[in-house]
């Protein structure tokens, strides 16, 4: 889980962001974070306790995808970072932890030869369940044949050709007519969509093409009968506030599941609250993949909005997108396990479902990787201390520890509790369908110790 999806990455200035650390001393509301400071006068909440349990899952790629891993250390620690409850799972992958609303819960992985991984949970409440693992897949990435198409010619006109398969596309010049192609046991499908495209010297698509349900044999060949003329797709977003100063639009027609895309896009600065342009479009497909990426001046990352559409659709509008905090840079202390980050701006109540950070750093030979689910609306947070007998884990001292993640808002959950209780390659958005399903407001920087 190296990356969110699409989000992009964006450079920042040094910073020392300071203040101090927000505690999770009471999960009772789904956007609550309460620093352990904050009213010393009020009568606290009555304590919640109880148990989770969790479910420990395979991870790509030392083992088959989707069966049980038993063996996985997975502790409680309490928002001053004291040890709580700590078991291991059994052969089915389960155990059930005891903890007091507010702990966190961490699982850590042993992944030798490559690189060991921590989730954390923080703010759960009793009766939580949690299932950590990866989706992936047993293919190996291994060659299954080769496959060649044809065209027509189109002439002197075209600049260049441009096909996409289910693993992946290629291009040609203006001369050539064929292209072979290799499929991998990783993202064969069979039938499949093959695509093509033709472009003039501006770059510009003029023609295109769609052979579908097409059945794969090595060594086999399909021919394009006939050239289309290109429709077109309307990009625009309105009802932006001034600060907003680039936009970028973006669609993405979907191809053989999802595994093979085409594009158009476009950006600029907005006018009077707005951005709009047309730009050539294909249609079939398995649908879009509409995302609008927001940016602004002084060294914030980008907020990115995205939602799914019909394969039919010629117009994607995002208007008047509602923003989130915007993100700057993050400044990480390995030491103490402490990340801080630049944000302008505060979230309301509902506004968001969740807060993750997917913390990685190297050791010299294997990069490790930590992904930290927290609630919305927090400024900063402290990493749990692994128990003594797993502390060779955790992140060593004055390494550069390389932050990526923000402030998750999805369409199809309400609050944080719904958000907690997704899987764990669902709230690490390690799955294309909930990327499509809402809008998030995102910066991605490297690190400092």
């Amino acid at each position: 889980m190296e990356n969110l999806g699409t989000l992009l990455a964006i450079a920042a200035l040094s910073c020392a962001a300071c203040g101090e650390v927000q505690q999770f001393a009471d999960a009772g509301g789904d956007d609550t974070t309460i620093d352990a400071s904050t009213a010393p006068d009020a009568a606290p909440d009555a304590v919640q306790q109880g148990s989770v349990s969790v479910t420990t899952l395979t991870r790509c790629c030392n083992d088959m995808p989707d069966q049980p891993k038993p063996g996985v250390d997975v502790f409680v620690t309490g928002p001053d970072g004291a040890p709580g409850d700590r078991g291991q799972s059994n052969a089915a992958g389960q155990l059930s932890l005891d903890v007091t609303a507010g702990d966190s819960v961490t699982g850590l992985y042993l992944m030798a030869p490559n690189g060991n991984e921590l989730i954390t949970y923080m703010g759960v409440k009793p009766g939580d369940s949690f299932t950590f693992g990866d989706r992936f897949s047993s293919a190996q990435g291994n060659p299954i044949g080769d496959f060649t198409v044809s065209w027509p010619n189109l002439g002197a006109n075209i600049n260049s050709y441009s096909i996409r398969y289910p693993c992946g596309g290629t291009g040609t010049g203006n001369t050539t007519l064929q292209a072979t192609f290799t499929e991998y046991d990783s993202c064969h499908v069979s039938p499949m969509d093959i695509l093509f495209m033709a472009y003039d010297t501006n770059g510009t698509l003029v023609r295109w093409g769609l052979l579908n349900d097409v059945n794969f044999v090595a060594g086999g060949s399909a021919a394009l009968g006939a050239w289309q003329s290109p429709g077109s797709i309307q990009l625009s977003v309105s009802g932006l506030p001034s600060v907003v100063t680039e936009v970028q639009i973006q669609a993405q027609g979907m191809l053989n599941g999802g595994n093979s895309s085409f594009y158009a896009s476009a950006g600029g600065a907005p006018t009077s609250g707005g951005f709009s342009a047309t730009q050539p479009w294909t249609t079939g497909g398995d649908g879009i993949m509409a995302v609008a990426l927001l940016g602004r001046n002084g060294n914030f990352g980008f907020q990115e909005f995205i939602k799914s559409l019909p394969a039919t659709s010629t117009t994607v509008s995002f208007a008047s997108p509602p923003l989130l905090p915007w993100l700057g840079q993050t400044v990480t202390n390995s030491a103490s396990g402490q990340v801080d980050w630049i944000q302008d701006g505060e979230l309301g109540p509902g506004d968001a479902d969740a807060t993750v950070f997917i913390l990685s750093w190297n050791d010299g030979n294997t990069t490790h990787r930590w992904n930290v689910v927290a609630p919305p609306g927090i400024r900063e947070l402290r990493l749990p201390p692994l128990p003594a007998q797993l502390a060779q884990y955790a992140p060593p001292s004055g390494v550069n520890i390389n932050v990526n993640g923000g402030i998750l808002q999805l369409s199809a959950d309400d609050g944080y509790d719904d958000f907690r209780a997704r899987p764990e390659w669902e709230a690490t958005l390690n799955d294309e369908a909930i990327l499509m399903s809402g809008s998030i407001g995102v910066s991605i920087f490297g690190g400092a110790n």
